[in-house]
């Protein structure tokens, strides 16, 4: 018996992640010989180590039995979506967990963000603030000057 393994999961390490098949080998280029086995190739079974289900194994057996090409795609095609169901299926808590961890990590930049502009406004407050005092710094100088000369004079000592 030859054997075939089929990765079903993403990296294929846990037992449940994996289908193994055995069929009859077929005869060898070389020499021709026939099988073992009384068994032929529209009448095989393939035999399958399955923890999914029966369905997969269903479509596997079928997958012996059909000479139509068309319908062996659309065998293959589900043998597929069925891999990949079993694959999302094992990986679900992980993406969920890496879901959550990028949704915390959102929330901490907006955060983030939102300090980074309130700040920026501060600044922006601040410097305006800073300029308009320096413009009204001499105006109110003349205008104590005007209003008071002998305490400017007073002031400068003459």
């Amino acid at each position: 018996m030859s054997g075939l393994r089929i990765v079903a999961g993403a990296n294929g390490t846990a037992a449940n992640q994996r289908i193994t098949l055995s069929a009859p080998k077929s005869p060898t280029p070389a020499t021709g010989a026939a099988p073992a086995t009384t068994a032929t190739p529209a009448t095989q079974r393939f035999v399958l180590a399955d923890p999914h289900g029966s369905r997969l194994r269903e479509l596997m057996a079928r997958a012996g039995d059909t000479p139509d090409a068309r319908e062996r795609a659309a065998l293959q095609s589900d043998l597929d979506r069925l891999r990949s169901e079993m694959g999302i299926s094992a990986n679900s808590p992980e993406v969920l967990a890496t879901l959550a961890e990028l949704s915390v990590a959102s929330e901490n930049v907006s955060a983030a963000q939102s300090r980074l502009t309130d700040l920026a406004a501060a600044r922006a407050a601040i410097h305006l603030a800073k300029d308009q005092i320096r413009q009204s710094v001499p105006d109110a100088i003349r205008a104590q000057a005007n209003a008071a000369p002998s305490s400017t004079q007073g002031l400068i000592g003459t």
